[in-house]
């Protein structure tokens, strides 16, 4: 990053001893030398600090930290995500592997007994802290479908960390989401 650092005063300098022979005040010399800067790290961060792409099979470890079913808190939800990339906007689907009770007691879903989803979403991109992944899931569970929603941060390029909300119990809690090599 030191690099980066230097290019930005050696164009910042260029453009101040250049224009500042133009303008005596400096105005415009501040002006376009703030200009090339933000152009800079507009393409720095496009070409070499862009999201990595979510297309992939993806772990999902949800927690369920609140719920008006009292039975869902503190439980673990295990999900398969299938998820799509095409620019800033990701689909797919998934389903539901196992549940993990706070005491330790594992349900493993047979395939034929899966919950699957939809999933829908897109990637906010931030150019002055960490972008953000938005996804939406439609559950079809056995009784009703529910939706849920997710806010998610990269963490690092094969895992995502955030919260999720969702019609099931009324709950909410935190995410885990873990790219499969």
């Amino acid at each position: 990053m030191e690099w980066v650092n230097y290019i930005l005063h050696i164009l910042y300098r260029l453009w101040s001893s250049i224009l500042l022979q133009i303008d005596s005040k400096g105005i415009w010399a501040n002006f376009l030398g703030g200009l090339a800067v933000v152009l800079f790290l507009f393409f720095y961060k496009e070409l070499f600090r862009s999201n990595k792409n979510l297309s992939g099979e993806w772990g999902v470890i949800n927690t369920v930290e609140n719920s008006d079913y009292n039975p869902y808190v503190s439980l673990k939800v295990i999900w398969k995500m299938h998820i799509l990339q095409n620019g800033d906007s990701v689909s797919g689907s998934g389903e539901k592997i196992k549940d993990i009770q706070l005491d330790g007691l594992e349900n493993e879903f047979e395939p034929t007994k899966r919950e699957s989803v939809e999933i829908t979403g897109y990637i906010e991109k931030n150019y002055f802290h960490k972008s953000r992944v938005f996804i939406n899931v439609i559950q079809f569970g056995q009784l009703r479908k529910s939706r849920a929603t997710y806010i998610l941060k990269y963490e690092s390029d094969s895992r995502l960390v955030g919260t999720f909300v969702t019609t099931a119990g009324n709950s909410r809690g935190t995410s885990v989401f873990i790219k499969n090599a």
